[in-house]
């Protein structure tokens, strides 16, 4: 009965009984019985479908997860606080700290300060980052970049994002992190980066959408 603002992931009691839990194998012999599958390999796949159909509701009162997806927390940690776990800390500060390797001194910018984004601000700042730019088009989320950590802000919707943080950088920065799921954003913040530095997208942006970007530039920069 307290449920988190996070869709995908997020916290809850665990209610188990030797009837009601199954591990991956169980369920696929429970196909086989009852008929809804040929084979074990049919069995199988049916139930690499279901996994994958999978979407994380986090608002549901009750829901069926591989023991794969469960993680036990301490009792005490509060839910709010159990759900920015679950996805933005690790996913934000991941990014910074381990995908991009920020060094202390380094220069990154963040595109996107929902709680991934934040939390590669944070992220940033832990790694000693030299100078951080969040880029979003909400100002209250701008001020909560600054509060976090940032440097400058930037919002895209009153100056080109890429161009405002090259000029700020004097070219460019070392690191440049996605967090919206948008291949515009993504583009924007390839252009932000400079030559030699790293782009990275911690965003899925939907199938359809295209990256468009100067092949040449692969190579160059």
């Amino acid at each position: 009965d307290r449920q988190s603002v996070i869709a995908r992931q997020g916290p809850g009691y665990a209610l188990r009984t030797e009837d009601l839990v199954v591990d991956s194998w169980d369920f696929e012999r429970l196909l086989l019985q009852a008929g809804a599958a040929e084979s074990a390999a049919d069995a199988h796949r049916l139930l690499d479908q279901a996994l994958a159909l999978w979407r994380g509701p986090a608002f549901a009162d009750h829901i069926v997860v591989s023991e794969n997806s469960a993680v036990h927390v301490d009792p005490e940690l509060p839910f709010e606080t159990a759900a920015l776990f679950g996805c933005a800390v690790l996913t934000g500060v991941g990014a910074a700290i381990n995908s991009a390797s920020v060094r202390p001194g380094a220069t990154v910018a963040v595109f996107g300060l929902g709680g991934v984004g934040l939390s590669a601000v944070m992220g940033a700042k832990l790694a000693d980052a030299g100078v951080i730019i969040a880029v979003d088009p909400l100002p209250v989320k701008l001020e909560l970049a600054r509060k976090l950590g940032a440097h400058h802000l930037v919002n895209p919707t009153e100056a080109d994002a890429a161009n405002r943080i090259v000029e700020l950088t004097a070219g460019g920065v070392d690191v440049a992190i996605e967090a919206v799921g948008s291949a515009a954003v993504l583009q924007a913040a390839y252009a932000a980066t400079r030559r030699g530095g790293a782009t990275l997208t911690a965003g899925l942006p939907h199938p359809d959408e295209q990256l468009a970007i100067p092949a040449p530039s692969l190579a160059a920069q």
